[in-house]
């Protein structure tokens, strides 16, 4: 099969099964921290038959071609599945079971990131061609060690035609604090996965299933935990039944409950899935409707809350649960959930959860997602959760919901907020998968603790061929895909919506990180503040009763940049956060005075700015002020300490090492010491030389610095104070300059004493100096330069016979030059090697 074009396309927009993409890349680029997971996405489009394809992602490699440790890359094609393209309205009175799935309107998404081999049965081909979308996942360990890495994507075809695209891999010093006060809260449906592998509820296969099924929601921040307390607690709205875990009966007048499967699934939750809360639904289920088994009959009832019916029934409940809980000690990770419920009915189940506290007079925590704002109400609830368009729409102005969330931090509670069907932006299998990461971004702007979702995993009869709902849009019900059922060890599959879920709520992690530190918080809040409002900017596509809610093309691609751009942010922050000044100067090794001196010398922003804006725009009037400075080598070093740091994220998007920063600005180090040993000050010389750092005209690597020539198309060549000189470092330090500079640079030269041919009369054979002179041909020599002089006794004098003789070098030198002889000071060249 012909492989026509393979390229990287941008993982916030959906791929389409019909629309070649626009762009072609077949380079990208991702920046991680430590600990920390980031996307990209791509297509490869066939042109002649279907065949089987395979997906290679080869080993992780640093710059210097040594395999990584603790990264791991992921290359995944995504699955099509039919989907229907729009939504219908619940009609009143609702049915009690789903009535059929709509027929027509269907379309395809490619929303099951499948695996790295693709059957052809499974591929999709319209007019003779075949786009296959791909998902790839980078994910890092605590322990990765920060670098530069690259891999290459291969894709196969059965008949052996093979194209590549490269990812690129940034590790930044930074650890994502694993502890994280993320709360994420997607609705677990685990009778849908015990239905959908034939197995029995919370058996050993059962638990076994689930504990890879939440392992993506463990990773993504998951702290919540859903448990039904009822049957049926949302009116059996889904395919897949959901019975009450607590089994509920009626004995001669007698209420009795069975906590099996309840203590089995709440166990795990606890124990392998480690959430912090389970929430129990409901005192108050959708319908209010009460099944139980009484007298060996199945009853159904009708119980409205403060009714003489349910305040029996619930408080018999409520009396047996409170001392099961007790007994397994699980009272404080409960909480009693309401979804959506009227004011009145939720005021009724509080008023009764409050006369059953434990022994130590503490109720059970309430919560709820709610409607509508009532601050009564709300400070009775231990998590609230109003629905987004709350706040989009100003019912709930953000500034008081802020207010609102930080009160209840400081009282212990939580506070998140909910998406739901017709939304738009939404988290469906026809939205952008960019949408998702939107909300998460747009929550967090609005202050709140975590998100919630119905449902992680509410699947259909067939989800991994087809994810339609009678009523919502396709998707709704379900972030995650079961694995296919003949395999020996079934495994979830996740969506590309929930991947990107995921990455937001790490960029949202890594702000509230760097926020703990004083000069970033005020950073990320301006970020936060400046997250654009999508809400209702869809409208419906007419299919259905209700319709699926989908903005033209212009908002998606704003909301596709929007996202792009809040994630670059975070990006260009970490570069900052990761590299500072204590950062720098530790990583320089610069001595304790000069780092106390760049502590003291602290300026606004607006004086830094306008420093910053003379040096890079003004050079020459910024050093003219500069000298007119009473403590000049002080502030001179305070200032190009914060230059290096802000150019920091220059190297990262260059893609520099790290550490050729490093070794490049352990030049302010060096001019450091003269400066205190020549002019008696605490701060830095050589202005004019120390600039080419800092706009990146010269870097060092390894033993040698180079300072690349555009105008006469050289690369200089100079060598740093420091270790000895060796002919291995040489080689070793030209081979990486080959390697880093471009192709235009057709010649090394250097002028330096170091080339003088008088210097074979003066040293060993052996000697390093000598090493590095036999790496040029020395074209001329300048026999009135005296910097050999200089560098070897540390300043000229007039008369030879007072320099001093302390090396074997000095005491040669110096009868050289009372015979009256001249080292000067040779120019040599070199020929680079063509492999840039």
């Amino acid at each position: 099969m012909g492989i026509s074009q393979y390229t990287f396309i941008k993982k916030e927009r959906r791929a389409e099964w019909d629309r070649i993409p626009e762009q072609h890349r077949q380079e990208e680029r991702l920046l991680l921290w430590q600990g920390d997971r980031g996307n990209a996405a791509a297509e490869v489009i066939l042109d002649e038959k279907a065949e089987d394809l395979e997906l290679i992602a080869d080993p992780v490699m640093n710059e210097k071609g040594n395999l990584s440790e603790g990264i791991e890359v992921r290359a995944e094609f995504q699955k099509w599945i039919s989907t229907y393209t729009g939504s219908n309205w619940i009609p009143e009175p609702r049915p009690y079971r789903l009535p059929e799935a709509p027929k027509g309107d269907k379309s395809y998404s490619a929303d099951v990131i499948y695996g790295s081999q693709m059957e052809r049965e499974k591929l999709l081909e319209k007019n003779g061609r075949i786009i296959q979308p791909i998902w790839i996942t980078v994910s890092t360990t605590q322990d990765a060690k920060p670098g530069l890495y690259s891999t290459k994507i291969r894709v196969r075809t059965e008949q052996g035609g093979e194209q590549s695209l490269k990812l690129k891999i940034r590790v930044l010093d930074l650890k994502l604090d694993q502890d994280n006060e993320y709360y994420l809260n997607l609705w677990q449906y685990p009778y849908a996965s015990a239905a959908y592998y034939q197995v029995e509820p919370f058996g050993r296969e059962h638990l076994q299933i689930m504990k890879r099924q939440m392992r993506p929601y463990m990773e993504a921040g998951g702290k919540i935990g859903t448990a039904s307390i009822v049957e049926e607690p949302w009116y059996h709205q889904t395919w897949c039944d959901y019975p009450s875990m607590v089994r509920w009966k009626r004995e001669n007048g007698k209420w009795q409950f069975e906590y099996g499967e309840f203590d089995r699934w709440t166990g795990f939750l606890l124990k392998e899935v480690k959430v912090s809360y389970i929430e129990c639904y409901s005192v108050v289920p959708w319908g209010n409707v009460l099944r139980y088994r009484e007298d060996g009959k199945e009853i159904e009832k009708q119980a409205e809350p403060g009714s003489e019916f349910w305040t029996e029934a619930w408080s018999a409940f409520l009396q047996s649960f409170v001392q099961h809980l007790e007994e397994k000690g699980w009272f404080d990770r409960m909480i009693l959930a309401m979804d959506e419920r009227p004011k009145e009915e939720m005021e009724a189940a509080l008023n009764l959860i409050a006369t059953f506290p434990d022994r130590h007079g503490n109720s059970l925590k309430v919560g709820g997602a709610v409607v509508h704002y009532n601050k009564e109400m709300w400070d009775r609830l231990f998590t609230v959760t109003p629905h987004l368009s709350a706040l989009a729409n100003e019912e709930i102005p953000q500034e008081l919901f802020r207010e609102i969330v930080r009160r209840r931090r400081q009282e212990g509670k939580l506070t998140s907020i909910y998406s739901m069907i017709h939304d738009y932006p939404g988290i469906f299998s026809m939205s952008d998968p960019g949408e998702a990461a939107w909300t998460i971004w747009y929550i967090e702007s609005c202050g709140a603790d975590g998100f919630l979702k119905w449902a992680y995993d509410a699947w259909c009869k067939d989800p991994l061929e087809e994810n339609v709902h009678c009523y919502f849009e396709a998707g709704d019900m379900f972030l995650v895909y079961p694995g296919e059922r003949r395999e020996k060890e079934p495994d979830v599959r996740v969506s590309p919506r929930f991947r990107m879920l995921e990455e937001a709520i790490h960029d949202v992690r890594k702000l509230c990180q760097m926020k703990k530190v004083p000069e970033y918080e005020k950073k990320a809040e301006q970020l936060l503040d400046s997250v654009r409002c999508f809400y209702g900017k869809g409208k419906s596509n007419g299919v259905g009763t209700a319709g699926f809610m989908e903005a033209d093309e212009q908002i998606k691609r704003e909301l596709a940049e929007e996202v792009e751009r809040l994630h670059r942010a975070v990006g260009i922050l970490s570069c900052r956060y990761a590299v500072d000044e204590e950062q720098l100067m530790e990583r320089i090794r610069l001595p304790k005075e000069g780092r106390d001196v760049v502590r003291i010398l602290k300026m606004t922003e607006q004086e830094y700015h306008r420093w910053k804006e003379l040096f890079y725009k003004k050079e020459e009037k910024f050093f003219e002020m500069l000298a007119g400075e009473q403590e000049k080598e002080g502030l001179l070093l305070s200032l190009y300490v914060r230059f290096a740091t802000d150019l920091y994220k220059e190297y990262v998007e260059k893609e520099i090492p790290d550490e050729v920063y490093d070794a490049t600005f352990s030049d302010f180090t060096i001019w450091y010491r003269h400066c205190v040993k020549e002019r008696k000050k605490i701060g830095l010389c050589e202005e004019q030389w120390l600039k080419l750092h800092l706009k990146m005209k010269l870097f060092r690597l390894g033993r040698l610095q180079f300072e690349p020539d555009e105008g006469q198309k050289v690369i200089h060549v100079h060598v740093p104070e420091g270790e000895s000189l060796s002919r291995e470092g040489c080689e070793a330090s030209f081979a990486w300059a080959d390697r880093f500079f471009g192709s235009s640079y057709k010649l090394y030269d250097c002028e330096s004493w170091l080339l003088s041919p008088a210097l074979k009369e003066l040293l060993e054979k052996e000697s390093g100096i000598l090493q590095f002179q036999n790496c040029f041909e020395i074209q001329s020599v300048n026999l009135e330069n005296r910097q050999a002089e200089e560098r070897v006794f540390g300043s000229i004098l007039e008369d030879p016979e007072a320099y001093p003789e302390n090396t074997s070098l000095q005491k040669a030198l110096k009868n050289y030059l009372s015979e009256g002889k001249k080292p000067g000071a040779g120019y040599g060249c070199r020929i680079r090697k063509k492999i840039f």
